[in-house]
């Protein structure tokens, strides 16, 4: 039996691999149904897999930053997520737009299709090591995209706790 919230809504949970810095996998009804993992230590290229799907993802701009989306092993854009310093995204794949709202460090960020309904809503957990909680509504587990903005979805949350540990670490030392 799936995990659900009171409203009906499917729990899914991101959680880091042990020993493994940079790397998450995405567990449903207790199996892991996607990952993310950053190429190194520093970087912003990682790489998302749902199944068979496979993207790369990395961060780029500085002014006005962005993060580029390719399939795997291809030189062509899928999609490009255009960040705000709020933490919000937008991005289109294909023809078709999605907003991330919410977002600073460790609030919650929600995708929203082009009509305004939420696909699904992202919760960041405090601990030694980032993890999360995914809320899917009813009816949403087939979209299309939603495997793409899942993964897109907590690379961009892993960006954002990195900065902050290093802001607040800057304003520590």
């Amino acid at each position: 039996m799936t995990a659900r919230n009171r409203t009906g809504a499917d729990l899914w949970q991101w959680k880091p691999m042990k020993g493994l810095k940079r790397h998450w996998e995405l567990y449903r009804r207790g199996e892991a149904v996607a990952g993310l993992r950053f190429e190194n230590a520093f970087g912003s290229l990682a790489t998302g897999r749902w199944g068979e799907q496979a993207w790369t993802l990395k961060r780029a701009g500085f002014l006005h930053p962005y993060v580029t989306v390719r399939r795997a092993g291809s030189e062509r854009e899928l999609g490009r997520a255009r960040l705000s310093w709020s933490g919000s995204a937008e991005i289109e794949i294909g023809k078709v737009s999605y907003r991330l709202v919410g977002g600073t460090w460790r609030s919650e960020r929600t995708w929203l299709d082009r009509k305004g309904a939420t696909l699904a809503v992202i919760r960041p957990k405090s601990s030694a090591r980032l993890s999360g909680s995914v809320e899917i509504p009813p009816g949403v587990e087939e979209h299309v995209d939603l495997p793409l903005l899942l993964v897109l979805g907590w690379y961009l949350q892993v960006l954002a706790d990195e900065e902050h540990a290093a802001m607040m670490a800057s304003v520590a030392g």
